[in-house]
């Protein structure tokens, strides 16, 4: 039996600040868990591994849409994914898996920020994975979208309605895991997106005009997907200047294709005619 008087209140708030099942155990002298376990759950409070240590911070900041939180929703609904783990019902596990190490540590890095959780970091010879599992943490990105499957994502309204910082950051996401860079015909140079989610690919195409940058977007009847395309050194210029890629390799081929261009931009000052 416990050795002091408590309320489940108490206890409850004790465990969002931090404290671990087994010191609250032993606080108040619960012969094992899984008491503990059952009244917190009953309360809403989904406890994790670790002995049971939940972040503080899941507890209230995590909720505020941030340009982290934004980089996140990107990346999931391109490369990245979510979703119960295989063989446990009561999991749910966010996932990566990326070639390029600066992708995989900037998503950890967001993450982390918003999370507050740990990730087990696996590596081979073919790509690195990062895994976390969290319900809360899960529930929490499924508030913004009901499926992060290839084809039945959709870009969050939130993020429709957000300051450009935020549309940056998830596009930044999107582009990382589905984005590429490469000269076309005739030495086109061009950015861009192709992916079979055609309905969401008009949102991004929208998103990118509310940010300054003039696109394309390509999706005929009779092929399984569609993209959008960002040409021109102006477009360009702002998709390297507002890092639409972290990724720093294919930052280093956009900037090494805008400086390709042969003629560089007349300034005009202000009053002066143009050149006919």
């Amino acid at each position: 039996m416990p050795n002091r008087k408590y309320s489940w209140d108490e206890i409850t708030e004790e465990y969002k600040s931090g404290k671990r099942l087994t010191e609250l155990k032993e606080k108040y002298g619960f012969r094992a868990n899984r008491l503990l376990y059952v009244q917190l759950h009953k309360r809403g409070i989904v406890t994790q591994g670790n002995g049971g240590r939940l972040p503080a911070r899941l507890f209230g900041s995590y909720q505020k849409l941030t340009a982290d939180k934004a980089y996140i929703l990107g990346v999931l609904c391109g490369d990245g994914f979510v979703g119960q783990q295989k063989g446990y019902l009561t999991s749910i596990q966010i996932k990566l898996q990326a070639v390029d190490t600066d992708f995989l540590d900037n998503f950890k890095r967001c993450m982390v920020s918003v999370y507050g959780i740990t990730p087990h970091v696996y590596t081979s010879t073919v790509a690195d994975t990062v895994v976390f599992n969290s319900v809360l943490a899960g529930k929490d990105l499924f508030g913004y979208c009901d499926s992060f499957k290839t084809r039945e994502w959709c870009v969050p309204e939130e993020i429709k309605r957000a300051s450009e910082e935020i549309k940056m950051a998830f596009l930044r996401g999107l582009f990382d895991s589905e984005g590429y860079v490469t000269k076309g015909m005739r030495f086109t140079r061009k950015a861009g997106i192709c992916i079979v989610n055609k309905s969401a690919l008009k949102d991004i195409s929208l998103l990118l005009r509310d940010i300054g940058i003039e696109n394309c977007y390509i999706g005929l009847p009779d092929y399984d997907y569609a993209r959008i395309e960002i040409t021109g050194r102006d477009n360009l210029q702002k998709v390297y200047r507002y890092s639409l890629f972290s990724i720093e390799r294919q930052q280093q081929k956009l900037k090494e294709m805008i400086d390709s261009y042969k003629y560089k931009p007349q300034t005009i000052e202000i009053g002066q005619k143009g050149v006919g």
